[in-house]
């Protein structure tokens, strides 16, 4: 997420960081064009058709890498943007016609040369890209996230109208969101004011605003930030318990003029 991108938390990135990134990108998404399915599409109930990869892992696209001519498809997603939404690669060129589901255009499909030989894959001119955050097949947790980051249709078009909440609601009231929200605000107040500010404004250079921020409607977004980290973020996971980040996430979703709802412990472990 390119607002995210802007604010590096620490300039030495921790192991545990570095050892979770790799294990969950693998450092890219290797799709090998020797008969193996590369990519496909799939009928998403909020999307409509749009591409996946042959995991049937959906792919994005990232608004940074438009350009006029899209016979010249470019990726602006550096280092550490990869590490969070690596891209789809290939070994080989061009790939096979039974590489490709039957319903992609073969003619869309292009690839930008990378320097260790292997072939970054577009379609439509747009760079793909995996999004970490998913965890299976068919899964958008990444879609919309700092409006730059969208599903690609079938056609290859950005889908800008789903909305990215995962349908939110108001805060919840009641005594277990009350206890929630002290708690978060005590979980913040030592592990993040100092990067997001002591009320959410956000500090130049360390860390985004998180005021108004429309990305925390997506409570799995918000939970692999924290456990995992995000970019040079370092994960969280391993430092706090189940307890403490459902009540920082739900502190942070529904303080200042934020209002996404209760996040749970249940929803905390199901993504451990």
């Amino acid at each position: 997420m390119a607002e995210f991108a802007r604010y590096p938390y620490f300039r030495v990135t921790l192991m545990a960081g570095l050892i979770v990134g790799a294990l969950l990108t693998g450092m890219a998404v290797m799709a090998q064009s020797d008969g193996n399915l590369v990519l496909d599409t799939a009928e998403v109930e909020q999307y409509g058709s749009i591409l996946v990869d042959g995991e049937g892992f959906v792919l994005y696209v990232f608004l940074g890498d438009q350009t006029e001519d899209r016979d010249a498809p470019v990726s602006t997603c550096d280092t550490a943007c990869a590490r969070t939404w690596p891209p789809l690669t290939t070994s080989t060129w061009p790939i096979l016609e039974e590489a490709v589901g039957s319903e992609v255009d073969t003619a869309s499909i292009d690839r930008i040369e990378l320097a260790d030989g292997t072939n970054h894959l577009a379609y439509g001119g747009w760079p793909l890209y995996r999004f970490i955050g998913d965890r299976e097949p068919l899964t958008a947790s990444g879609q919309g996230l700092g409006e730059d980051w969208y599903v690609l249709s079938s056609v290859g078009e950005p889908v800008r109208q789903a909305d990215s909440t995962e349908g939110a609601a108001a805060p919840e009231e009641g005594e277990e969101f009350d206890a929630l929200m002290a708690e978060g605000a005590s979980v913040f107040a030592r592990t993040c004011g100092n990067c997001h500010g002591r009320q959410g404004e956000g500090e130049s250079g360390l860390g985004p605003r998180l005021v108004g921020h429309t990305s925390l409607g997506s409570t799995s977004f918000l939970l692999n930030v924290i456990l995992r980290g995000y970019l040079e973020m370092p994960p969280q996971g391993p430092l706090l318990s189940d307890r403490e980040i459902a009540a920082v996430a739900t502190y942070v979703r529904n303080s200042w003029v934020n209002d996404f709802g209760i996040v749970t412990e249940d929803e905390v472990r199901s993504l451990r």
